[in-house]
């Protein structure tokens, strides 16, 4: 047997023994208590392990003296000494070694190969985990320590970014755990498998595998601590998967475990990410609320970048929720950070540009004042677009309240001075004058109505809200649906419409409710325009790769500046004709249900309206 020294290595505490007759029990129960200290409380697990020591040589207690070597170990490692670590595990190796002691002898290289992977020598663990799984193997030991080191192994395989190998041993780490039913380890490999996938891009594995170790660790009850960090997993994991709703909710769930988080930067990179995904999904007010809470976590003295990043997207979030304003204020806010930031940045490179480089030091403050001014003159005509966009907000609003005093208040009025008429003096009336009553009133709604439903699609198709429902259409029978609609109106004006559909049956792709809106607008300006005793005649056309309608009148026609100002126009006003917000609103639909439109006219020769869809069923 190899002689030892009657000291463990290093500078640790020595005792004498009292009494060299201590029975082997008391020295068990004193490696029990170093065992148990040596990953919690290292420093107390070195004194039981000193004590031991010394008794086991006393009483020549050699598997004491091994134990004692081995926990020593542990412990040093623990603290950082991986010099005086690795001493007394290959002390202990000797001794386990000599007395053929063949499950402390695989726990001691599994040992080596730890201390060799805490300090960085990645391959040196990598050859004792091996060792010590082919001990275990030779002994047919496959237990917790097997599937331990197997673990292991598979770590140190991840720290040389050999994940092939990596996970090769995380599966048969959880194959063995599986084996002797260890529910726990099984949840500590199956979180390591999906790390790898992870870092390999297979997000998709690697979400289920992390959602399993999370089922495995509820099951088992393990710590608050343990759980956190499976739900970030979780999280982060389906962020790179493109699963929004997943992270969040996970996010989410890691929160519930705010008071276990002693890093604030970790409780920032939730409440960061969970406004971003709320950003994502255009929920601003809740990206705009964990903004808030992130920027709580952080100090702009500490964290200049991240304070920046997260005002951006914070006044980002206030402009897209209309908050111009907050925007206004927070991207103010945010120019005076960055500016902070960059000032503070430069002038430590200008400083030392300036005391090695003096030949250059001119041109290189030139070059950095530019970068720097040009910053500022972003950030400047950022701001003078926000106040722009106020300013038009402002002016579309003023518009809006003249559009509702003229177009809607006024034929309003009217109708309730006609409803109280004929209520009041009914009996004045003849039967004719009562229903030409009625139909001047009707007449009035309408139009209210239809300049109404014009005015809130167009402002819908302006902000992008309203989306198109595509599926197939039976054109020819949607438009004679339509001229039924206006039936009374033409009758009225003795005006006839008159249909053609070649073939008789004709279907295209689109919106169908949307559709209704166009025809409805161009029929109505076409009896608006038209004179009585006229007829309007649309042609509806397969041409095999299109469709083309053509609705021609007899009315009275436009220049075509009066055509091109129409269709050009831009902004809704009190101004704008009941007539004009028709053409307008059946060219903005034109893009959102992808068909082209024009007019055809001359003033006295009435106007043709063409319609050509691209996306006819044959």
């Amino acid at each position: 047997m190899t002689e030892h020294s009657g000291e463990l290595s290093g500078q640790y505490m020595k005792t004498q023994s009292q009494s060299p007759n201590l029975n082997i029990s008391y020295i068990d129960k004193l490696l029990e208590r170093a065992s148990s200290l040596k990953r919690k409380n290292p420093s107390q697990s070195l004194e039981f392990s000193t004590k031991a020591f010394i008794h086991s040589k006393d009483t020549d207690y050699s598997k004491g003296i091994g134990l004692a070597y081995l926990y020593s170990g542990i412990a040093k490692c623990n603290l950082q000494d991986f010099e005086n670590s690795l001493m007394d595990l290959f002390n202990a190796l000797d001794v386990f070694e000599n007395i053929s002691d063949t499950p402390n002898n695989i726990a001691t290289l599994n040992a080596i190969g730890m201390t060799y992977n805490a300090s960085g020598q990645y391959k040196n663990a990598i050859d004792f985990y091996t060792q010590s799984v082919s001990e275990a193997k030779k002994a047919d030991q496959k237990n917790e320590t097997y599937a331990a080191i197997l673990n292991n192994l598979g770590i140190a395989y991840q720290n040389i970014k050999e994940y092939s190998k990596a996970l090769d041993n995380y599966v048969l780490s959880l194959k063995a755990y599986s084996n002797i039913n260890d529910e726990q380890g099984e949840a500590i490999a199956l979180s390591n498998i999906g790390i790898i996938h992870s870092l390999q891009n297979n997000n998709l594995n690697a979400v289920s595998y992390f959602e399993s170790a999370l089922e495995k660790k509820l099951k088992t009850g393990a710590d608050s601590q343990s759980l956190l960090n499976t739900y970030l997993n979780i999280a982060n994991a389906a962020i790179k998967n493109n699963d929004a709703e997943k992270a969040k909710v996970n996010f989410k769930k890691a929160l519930e475990f705010e008071s276990e988080i002693e890093d604030s930067q970790k409780k920032y990179s939730i409440y960061d990410s969970l406004g971003k995904l709320e950003a994502l999904a255009e929920n601003y007010d809740g990206a705009l609320n964990y903004y808030k809470k992130a920027l709580e976590l952080i100090k702009e003295s500490d964290n200049p970048e991240e304070f920046i990043n997260t005002k951006q997207n914070l006044s980002v979030s206030y402009e897209l929720k209309g908050d111009y304003k907050n925007a206004l204020k927070n991207w103010v806010q945010y120019q005076e950070a960055w500016k902070k930031f960059i000032t503070q940045k430069y002038s430590n490179e200008i400083k030392d540009l300036r005391e090695n480089i003096n030949v250059h030091k001119e041109d290189v403050k030139s070059a950095l004042e530019n970068q720097f001014a040009e910053r500022i003159s972003k950030l400047n005509d950022n701001i003078k677009s926000l106040e722009s966009k106020n300013e038009s907000l402002q002016t579309e609003i003023q518009g809006l309240i003249g559009i509702l005093e003229k177009k809607v208040k006024k034929p309003l009025i009217d109708i309730l001075g006609f409803s109280q008429i004929l209520r009041s003096e009914e009996s004045q009336f003849t039967k004719p004058e009562i229903k030409n009553l009625f139909s001047e009133t009707e007449q009035q709604a309408k139009q209210t109505s239809e300049y109404v439903s014009n005015i809130i699609d167009y402002k819908q198709i302006e902000t992008g809200k309203k989306k198109a429902q595509i599926g197939p259409v039976n054109i020819s029978l949607l438009i004679s649906s339509v001229i039924n609609s206006h039936k009374s109106t033409a009758n009225e004006k003795n005006i006839v419409i008159l249909l053609k559909s070649d073939p008789e049956t004709i279907f295209i792709n689109s919106d169908r409710a949307i559709l209704l809106q166009v025809f409805d607008n161009l029929i109505s300006n076409s009896l608006n325009n038209s004179p009585p005793n006229k007829e309007i005649f649309i042609k509806l056309l397969d041409k095999g790769e299109s469709v083309r309608c053509e609705i021609k009148d007899n009315g009275s026609g436009y220049t075509k500046s009066e055509i091109n100002s129409i269709l050009n126009k831009n902004v809704i006003s009190e101004t704008t004709s009941i007539n004009e917000l028709n053409l307008v609103m059946v060219n903005k639909l034109s893009k959102l249900l992808n068909y082209e439109f024009w007019c055809d006219s001359d003033p006295g020769s009435g106007t043709s309206f063409v319609l050509e869809f691209n996306n006819n069923i044959s």
